[in-house]
């Protein structure tokens, strides 16, 4: 699925867009990245990243996973080109939801829907 011609989520049953590949993929490509590029190990064990969306600006989305089981999960933004990350102490919905209202959350390029959300499925 891809939200305001932006960010791409796969979705779990699509053939073209299947979100455990591009998971998979995505733990592949991050891990010869070099340690300062983001703060934690990617993959998905308790304290890693997992990386659920990326974005047209080449952001990578993640899900920080709690160490224990009764902490929050939070979601971790890496803008590629700055090559910064930053994470937000919220649940997907409340990050989707700033996110879709133009709060700045680290995915650069908000111009792709100036006219409001909205999404287009990708296969």
């Amino acid at each position: 699925m891809l939200i305001n011609n932006q960010v791409d989520i796969g979705h779990p049953a699509a053939a073209l867009g299947n979100l455990g590949r591009t998971i998979r993929r995505t733990i592949e490509a991050w891990s010869g990245a070099p340690e300062d590029e983001v703060p934690y190990p990617v993959g998905s064990a308790p304290g890693e990243l997992l990386p659920w969306g990326g974005a047209s600006s080449g952001e990578t989305i993640f899900f920080h996973v709690p160490e224990e089981g009764n902490q929050q999960w939070v979601i971790g933004v890496h803008e590629h080109d700055e090559g910064t990350y930053r994470e937000y102490a919220m649940t997907f919905n409340e990050w989707m939801l700033s996110y879709l209202r133009g709060q700045d959350m680290t995915v650069c390029s908000r111009n792709f829907a100036t006219q409001g959300p909205f999404f287009t499925p990708t296969s």
